[in-house]
């Protein structure tokens, strides 16, 4: 349930649903104005009183010059069959990478989120952090991702590497974010 609040799934399917209406508008209006364009001429062609001219196949009252050959009428088809095809493609083309785009924007959030998380862990941390695999998920928010966190010694002295990976579960993609954390000083006795 959503209390006052859109989520984003329902945000995607009316940005997709908006536009397969719109999609659906432009075809009924092209064939409300073809059927306006050929009603005169089926008008004609459906009568019964309607018969051939004395030459073979005219109708009455259509000039031969604003007549269509059988092969004109098949290419300006098979015009309007590609063109039909080549938009409805382009348009699934381009939802998906509408989709893959909108993962990778929220994978970069959260990638940003944890690895803050991880810095904020190491300064108020006097050991900095704790060495080892760390794995969870994002809770309600985001079902379909998990994170791990790997954290180990750097080869360089006072530094820890921190390797950040998040799995999204729907499609398996792997996103991967490595850096380095200062550990904090170690007081000493002297």
């Amino acid at each position: 349930m959503h209390t006052g609040q859109v989520c984003r799934g329902c945000r995607r399917d009316n940005i997709q649903h908006s536009v397969v209406s719109k999609i659906h508008a432009y075809f009924r209006l092209a064939l409300r104005t073809i059927t306006k364009l050929l009603q005169p001429f089926l008008r004609h062609v459906m009568s019964p009183s309607a018969k051939p001219d004395s030459h073979r196949g005219a109708l009455p009252g259509i000039p031969r010059r604003m007549r269509f050959t059988l092969v004109e009428v098949l290419l300006a088809v098979s015009i309007l069959v590609f063109g039909i095809v080549g938009i409805l493609s382009g348009y699934a083309k381009t939802t998906d990478s509408i989709r893959v785009a909108r993962e990778h924007m929220d994978v970069y959030g959260l990638l940003k989120e944890k690895m803050g998380e991880a810095e904020l862990e190491a300064r108020s941390s006097t050991s900095g952090l704790a060495h080892g695999v760390t794995r969870g998920d994002f809770g309600e928010r985001y079902l379909e991702y998990e994170w791990q966190r790997d954290v180990k010694a750097a080869p360089y002295e006072g530094l820890d590497e921190v390797t950040l990976t998040i799995t999204c579960r729907r499609n398996e993609r792997v996103y991967t974010l490595a850096t380095y954390l200062v550990r904090p000083e170690q007081e000493t006795d002297d």
